[in-house]
């Protein structure tokens, strides 16, 4: 059994102090989606046996944690200790590149084989075409205000964007030279977060493409993140380091390291959860 070396944060002044917290991330190497509580001192196997865990996503304002097995062609939906899982979406070919529209109640997907993005309720029924004509799509973000999508497409070297409807589609932001990977909306700001593997960097833009930023620069193979912009905290993973940060790369704390395949990773904040409830 893989064995991981979890560092115990013992004084966080930070939000994250009175924010309760789990984090959930799937390991390509223990076939596992794990969680943990803010400490990380005690970890709780979510699912297992998973062919290629890929991408997890949380459903905050209905406790479900959502993963691709992409191997399988799969995504799964369970309650946040596992139970009720169950398969919502199953294609022929890969799958592993998903996102949560909580306040629309969507799931959007990519479908490699089909070069297309997918769109279905959070039950996975009612999935229908979204986007055509699209490259290897490597992250999904949602920008609530203006009802758009983005994601950052590799083999384009681009990141698009597209009204909820699906019309408006335009490239905000391009470099042939970035290999992009993972991407992240936050919303408070107005702002894109995305990793860069090809420069191993955090980086920001506005929702337009404008004002590209270096957030944090690493030192390893850049790898999935995740935005808790209630709490101005980014999540991160960095070579075989689960980080967090400020969100301005200020303040970086290793959380956990051996997770050298942690493929997906999101954040669970109980308080901008039921802040999100009230809403609805």
């Amino acid at each position: 059994m893989k064995t991981f070396l979890f560092t115990l944060v013992l004084s966080l002044s930070l939000n994250f102090s009175y924010a309760q917290y789990n984090i959930f991330w799937g390991d390509k190497a223990s076939s596992t989606i794990t969680s943990s509580a803010n400490d990380m001192d005690m970890t709780n196997v979510v699912a297992s046996n998973i062919t290629d865990a890929s991408r997890v996503k949380v459903d905050a304002i209905n406790e479900k944690i959502y993963w691709a097995d992409k191997n399988m062609g799969k995504i799964y939906r369970s309650n946040f200790d596992g139970s009720e899982s169950t398969v919502i979406i199953s294609i022929t070919g890969a799958l592993s590149i998903f996102a949560i529209d909580q306040e629309n109640e969507k799931i959007y997907y990519a479908d490699d084989a089909g070069h297309r993005i997918m769109t279905a309720d959070l039950d996975g029924k009612n999935s229908t075409p979204f986007a055509s004509e699209v490259g290897n799509i490597k992250g999904f973000a949602f920008d609530q205000a203006s009802q758009r999508v983005f994601w950052t497409d590799l083999t384009h070297g681009n990141i698009t964007r597209i009204s909820m409807d699906g019309t408006n589609r335009e490239v905000i932001f391009e470099n042939e030279e970035m290999i992009f990977f993972d991407l992240a909306s936050d919303h408070i700001n107005e702002q894109l977060y995305f990793t860069d593997r090809s420069n191993n960097a955090i980086l920001r833009v506005d929702y337009n493409g404008k004002n590209l930023t270096e957030v944090i620069e690493l030192s390893n193979l850049a790898g999935t993140i995740c935005l808790d912009p209630a709490s101005s905290k980014i999540f991160y993973k960095e070579g075989d380091q689960l980080n967090m940060a400020n969100m301005d790369g200020t303040d970086v704390i290793m959380l956990a390291e051996g997770i050298m395949e942690l493929s997906g990773l999101d954040v669970y904040n109980e308080n901008a959860a039921q802040s999100m409830a009230r809403k609805k």
